[in-house]
């Protein structure tokens, strides 16, 4: 058998020095079941990201909730109280977006997350806020 070479998984591929090399079925197989996997991982990521949708949704009910019965704007009693606590809460706002930006794009890489402006500016917003409450 001239050519033969040792695959994983005890395949092998059988090629004449002037014919094309000719597949096993076991690597045929072997394909197969790794696009089967792939389905089932792309299927797993896509539920996964469903149940992330619905506690992004929890957390929107509950912070609306919060900021229509509590009306924390009322304790303010200086415009610079004002001004931090509104900057507070729009980048709270602008973070969750980001976040949600970033779910529902399908991307999994912190630097794409930090790399993007919404979540730079939310953080100034957050900071402002802090500085300008306390």
């Amino acid at each position: 058998m001239p050519n033969e070479t040792n695959l994983t998984g005890g395949a092998s591929v059988k090629a004449a020095s002037d014919s094309k090399p000719q597949v096993d079925l076991a690597v045929l197989a072997v394909v197969e079941r790794v696009n089967k996997l792939e389905g089932e991982v792309r299927n797993e990521m896509n539920e996964a990201r469903k149940e992330y949708l619905n506690y992004i949704g929890i957390f929107v009910a509950f912070i609306t909730f919060f900021s229509i019965e509590i009306q924390i704007l009322k304790a303010a009693t200086s415009p610079y109280q004002l001004f931090g606590l509104s900057s507070f809460m729009l980048g709270g706002i602008l973070l969750f977006i980001s976040l949600l930006i970033n779910v529902a794009q399908k991307t999994n890489g912190w630097k794409q997350i930090f790399g993007n402006p919404i979540f730079v500016i939310s953080l100034v917003c957050i900071v402002l806020g802090v500085v300008f409450c306390a």
